[in-house]
């Protein structure tokens, strides 16, 4: 989805890092979404750090994916 919408982003006249950013945000916000979904809001610290790891990598991990390309 990240990906998807990057790419749709180039077709709307983003380039470069406004595409990279689109890809963050979208992948990030669809990551703490899903983990929410899943598990609901943490309570404690271990659930708020899991949250975050969680959406470091579903932002960053699309986001690198579309640089290489």
């Amino acid at each position: 989805m990240a990906y998807g919408g990057a790419s749709l982003s180039e077709k709307f006249g983003a380039h470069g890092t406004v595409q990279l950013a689109v890809g963050v945000v979208l992948g990030g916000g669809l990551g703490a979404g899903g983990y929410i979904a899943q598990l609901g809001m943490p309570t404690d610290f271990a659930g708020w750090l899991a949250l975050v790891i969680f959406v470091l990598v579903a932002a960053l991990i699309p986001a690198g994916v579309y640089e290489a390309n």
